[in-house]
């Protein structure tokens, strides 16, 4: 301030952190960096999880691509409206795996055309 009894910070301290040094912010729990943009989790994020906010992480997860065997490529596990079920990592600290299930269970031994006819004969 123009008495110097403020300070006053060149960044903004994000995350409803304060300005309490010239530019220096302290920030609130859960945040650091010279800004307060940068995320503190407690916990690992696993399996190339990142901490997008306090003790929150964002896991890795793509879409289940595991063909049906039809003529025309589909995939084998969907949601009702036909898009392809994730899989990929879940969880506080994205350490459990999401299992794309069939209503059946096939062991992994035969060939994988006769693995996918006998869940399409299954279904």
């Amino acid at each position: 301030g123009s008495d110097c009894s403020i300070p006053v910070c060149s960044q903004t301290c994000a995350h409803h952190g304060n300005c309490t040094n010239p530019n220096t912010c302290t920030c609130e729990a859960g945040w650091d960096g010279d800004d307060c943009s940068i995320p503190l989790c407690a916990q690992e994020c696993y399996h190339g999880g990142r901490c997008v906010a306090p003790d929150t992480c964002k896991c890795v997860q793509w879409e289940s691509d595991w063909p049906s065997g039809h003529e025309v490529a589909r995939p084998m596990f969907r949601t009702p409206n036909g898009d392809p079920q994730l899989t990929g990592w879940t969880g506080f600290d994205c350490s459990v795996p999401i299992c794309t299930q069939a209503k059946k269970f096939t062991k992994n031994v035969a060939p994988a055309d006769e693995i996918r006819q006998e869940m399409r004969d299954s279904l």
